[in-house]
């Protein structure tokens, strides 16, 4: 009978121990199983909290950058219009040509010498008074052209023609008249077209 408790109880001691192994264990793995749910918990809420906290900061930056560039775009624009080389301004040269056109499209015209031929023609009763007056002329520097009769018409006095418009032939015609006591006034169509040819003067001589 004691051997039979005494087989038991060695049975059972074994079985106690064997269990106890098997608590022990599941507490270990239910302590391991807590702790990682608790690591794992963890890690889960600092990643939000982390990207949370690196969200605002490149927030931040996004419109400092933007508010930076229109800052530094007025400064390029200002660089870029100073560099652009400015129009030069127009010599005030070429606008002084431009102003003297005028003048020189119409310049006036050079003063033409007096005219040194001379036509002498008799309208008198006098022979020989052609000759004698152009020999006269001739000898004042005068260059003779027609030397001869005066037909056509009788003139009341002597008279010295020259070209019609031309000052200073009739300068030069008064210039003669005066010294043969006669008058000047502009050609006649009965003159010779020889005699009045080259702005030349003719002295037509009358007895008066």
């Amino acid at each position: 009978m004691n051997q039979e408790k005494n087989d038991a109880t060695s049975t059972s001691l074994p079985l106690r121990g064997f269990a106890m192994v098997l608590i022990a264990v599941a507490v270990v793995l239910g302590l391991w199983a807590l702790y990682a749910l608790t690591q794992g918990g963890g890690d889960e809420e600092s990643t939000p909290a982390a990207a949370t906290s690196s969200a605002p900061a490149g927030g931040a930056e996004g419109p400092t950058t933007s508010a930076a560039a229109p800052s530094q775009q007025p400064e390029a624009d200002a660089e870029h219009s100073s560099d652009a080389p400015s129009p030069a301004p127009a010599p005030a040269e070429d606008a002084a040509p431009a102003a003297e056109q005028p003048e020189q499209a119409n310049p006036a015209p050079a003063e033409q010498p007096a005219p040194k031929k001379v036509s002498v023609l008799n309208n008198s009763m006098t022979q020989g008074l052609a000759d004698r007056v152009s020999r006269d002329l001739e000898g004042k520097g005068y260059e003779l052209g027609e030397v001869g009769n005066f037909p056509e018409e009788v003139l009341p006095e002597t008279t010295v023609f020259f070209p019609k418009g031309d000052a200073v032939a009739e300068a030069e015609a008064r210039k003669i008249a005066s010294g043969l006591g006669g008058i000047a006034r502009e050609n006649i169509d009965s003159l010779p077209d020889r005699a009045t040819e080259g702005r030349g003067l003719t002295v037509v001589l009358t007895d008066a």
